[in-house]
């Protein structure tokens, strides 16, 4: 796994693939009412998680009930909650 402080508020992320192959920055800690969830790795030698980004489907089946749930770093950053509540995002 990949971590680093964001370069905006400096807190941890950790970085990490969605099943499309982007790049994605989340918060380290899991968070309760999160929307993403780990569902592997890149492979044997590259030990990047892969995520699985939740829709309204998933949660009504529950297919992921019980699992770590982890959010997006830009939801909770400083710098890009201030940017978004002034429109600026």
């Amino acid at each position: 796994m990949s971590a680093s402080l964001c370069k905006d508020c400096g807190r941890p992320m950790l970085w990490v693939r969605t099943e499309n192959g982007k790049a994605m920055p989340l918060d380290v800690m899991p968070f309760t009412n999160g929307n993403v969830v780990m569902v592997g790795t890149l492979g044997v030698r590259d030990s990047t998680p892969v995520v699985h980004v939740l829709t309204n489907a998933d949660r009504a089946e529950g297919t992921y009930d019980g699992r770590q749930l982890f959010v997006m770093h830009r939801a909770t950053c400083g710098k890009d909650v201030q940017m978004e509540q002034q429109g600026l995002l």
